[in-house]
């Protein structure tokens, strides 16, 4: 057995500070434990500042400090030399994932900032994207009842929208009972997708599936057609680096004309909307928040996409996705030129730490960060919570959590339904 544990409770540190790291390791279930480790000390993933093989044979501490210039985290891998790295094979493209113990804490996370400032051409773009979209492009709301979800309290509906390069799909329910209700709204993270309308108490609720396909398309699973959808190459780099043809185009765009024409309708309070995702889907909170102004409250965990430039300019572990290395490999097979400039562009307008700061100011967030995530990295994650202008902002530190799901994320959701369904009670009491 392995144990990595470190002198603060909170694993919270000052930048001038050295945080001390003991690893142990004993026999588990009287088994002997010996072999050979490699233990590394690193930028979040990213820059090592350590590194080091031991040899254990039996029980057996060590201890490591280490201190940082400025505001990040330090995280710690500890891995057996005879065991490969995980790697998960999506469509050719190797995408590596630690295997082993890991450990990790932070300095003055709250000072984080982005790899590098949001551009001047940012927001300019995607106003004139929204813009041109609805002056050339039909919204085309299609809405069809599903008789086999609805049940005594609600209706529901499968939903598209049409969009840039395609549709976005979704799920609608709605409240029998005739009235104005609060609204939640919620993207998945990586994967499937919904197939089905969610159900929420009191409130009128809208999955949005940032897939391209219809998820109730006849004779398919929702599996099936996310494995079609990543085929031949992982649906995280169809379309490229040219920011308008990338697949996610389509979906924010869709999405915001879905989240703009649902507050519209006739059972919406729109002074009581809130939204809610993980993962991909915490980063799409960042976009839709910030493009179509209409939420009262944020709740996202370990948001996707952020500090798409981290590695890069920081040494800091990867935003997300190692995007740069893959649009080189796949230009490379297709016999082109890589556009090094095109990328920059493409990462900064596409990372929610861009977005952040045009989140309405009165719009509450609440956001977890998992201390152990390779997928969505904390300093990534902070740098893009610090980057958020909110009146109302908290974030709430997992210090043991890698990439998955979590209780407080549960709970916030909880939390946040509660609220909107006060909110919505206090409109029509006043």
């Amino acid at each position: 057995m392995i144990d990595i544990t470190y002198d603060k409770p909170d694993a919270l540190y000052h930048v001038g500070e050295k945080a001390k790291f003991t690893v142990k390791f004993s026999s588990d279930n009287d088994e002997p434990l010996n072999g050979i480790y490699q233990i590394k000390v690193s930028n979040d993933g990213g820059y090592e500042y350590q590194k080091h093989t031991v040899t254990v044979t039996g029980p057996s501490t060590f201890t490591f400090e280490q201190g940082v210039s400025e505001p990040g985290f330090v995280r710690m891998d500890v891995t057996d030399t005879a065991q490969p790295e995980l790697k998960s094979k999506d469509n050719e493209l190797e995408i590596a994932r630690p295997g082993g113990k890991v450990s990790a804490v932070a300095f003055d996370p709250l000072e984080i900032q982005g790899a590098t400032p949001e551009p001047d051409c940012f927001w300019k773009f995607w106003q004139d994207e929204l813009k041109k979209t609805e002056e050339t492009i039909p919204l085309d709301a299609k809405m069809e009842l599903l008789p086999e979800e609805c049940d005594e309290a609600f209706n529901c509906y499968e939903v598209s929208f049409a969009a840039p390069n395609g549709r976005v799909y979704g799920f609608l329910s709605v409240p029998v009972n005739s009235g104005k209700y609060p609204v939640v709204v919620a993207t998945h993270g990586t994967g499937p997708g919904f197939g089905e309308a969610t159900k929420i108490e009191g409130c009128v609720c809208l999955v949005l599936n940032a897939n391209d396909y219809d998820p109730r398309t006849p004779g398919k699973t929702v599996e099936e057609l996310f494995k079609e959808s990543n085929t031949p190459v992982f649906h995280f780099f169809v379309g490229g680096y040219d920011p308008r043809s990338y697949y996610f185009f389509r979906s924010i765009i869709g999405m915001v004309r879905a989240v703009n024409w649902l507050a519209e309708q006739p059972y919406v309070n729109a002074a009581a909307m809130g939204y809610n995702g993980a993962s991909q889907g915490g980063g799409f909170g960042f976009y839709l928040c910030a493009l179509t102004k209409k939420f009262s409250y944020m709740v996202v965990s370990e948001p996707g996409m952020c500090d798409l430039k981290g590695r890069a300019v920081c040494q800091r572990g990867y935003g997300w996705i190692d995007y740069r290395r893959v649009f080189r490999i796949l230009d490379e097979r297709a016999g082109k030129s890589t556009d090094e400039k095109a990328i920059d562009l493409f990462e900064e307008l596409y990372d929610p730490e861009n977005f952040a700061s045009h989140i309405n100011k009165d719009c509450i967030v609440r956001c977890v960060v998992g201390f152990l995530d390779f997928a969505c990295p904390p300093s990534g994650v902070y740098a893009a919570y610090n980057n958020l202008a909110v009146a109302d902002k908290q974030i709430f530190n997992e210090l043991h959590i890698s990439h998955s799901g979590n209780e407080s994320f549960n709970n916030l959701n909880l939390w946040m339904q509660e609220e909107l369904r006060k909110k919505n009670r206090s409109v029509f009491e006043s």
